[in-house]
């Protein structure tokens, strides 16, 4: 794949050139490429690859109908030439959240008693489920923790007794915008 410096005579321009090269637009730079056909049988990780990749354009597509959620791909993709809303939302997509650090030291068993997460995401955060079950597997309670204003920490307060802490299994999903989940465990 080669860049293509502008002037005025490749100004604008896109599609295809020939039969075997084409010039595509990527932001700010036009970038010509061949215009190849795959050949031969795509292994079984080539086509999950795929997949996600195409759902990751239509989940773009979608996000991108959307002017709120547009204007903050857009405003992430200024600054670079290789970036437009659309690769950004595709990237946003295809990295799901982390979840840094889940901080058990405020869980006492008592109702009130703060379990912290730390998730890590490169656009936001949509919710941050905690669940905590017994030491023999039964669920105690389950709900959302709270961001506090200007923290990076999620807070979720207990509201159950648990009277008994070794062995208990506290569970957290931190889902994005684009609805990837990531599910993390610690057992006290």
């Amino acid at each position: 794949m080669g860049n293509v410096k502008l002037n005025a005579l490749l100004e604008g321009v896109s599609g295809k050139v020939g039969s075997n090269l084409v010039l595509r637009k990527r932001g700010k730079r036009t970038i010509l490429a061949t215009n190849g056909e795959r050949t031969g049988v795509l292994t079984e990780k080539q086509k999950v690859v795929r997949e996600r990749f195409k759902n990751a354009a239509t989940y773009a597509k979608s996000a991108l109908r959307n002017p709120e959620i547009k204007a903050v791909y857009e405003a992430a993709a200024k600054g670079d030439e290789f970036m437009t809303a659309f690769t950004v939302a595709v990237r946003d997509y295809l990295r799901p959240p982390q979840i840094a650090a889940i901080l058990l030291e405020g869980y006492t068993g008592q109702p009130g008693s703060i379990i912290q997460v730390r998730p890590i995401d490169d656009f936001k955060i949509v919710r941050i489920n905690v669940s905590i079950n017994a030491p023999d597997g039964t669920l105690l309670e389950t709900g959302d923790a709270v961001q506090q204003d200007g923290e990076m920490d999620y807070q979720y307060a207990a509201v159950q007794a648990n009277a008994v802490l070794a062995g208990t299994k506290v569970t957290v999903k931190a889902i994005d915008r684009p609805g990837n989940e990531t599910i993390e465990e610690r057992v006290l």
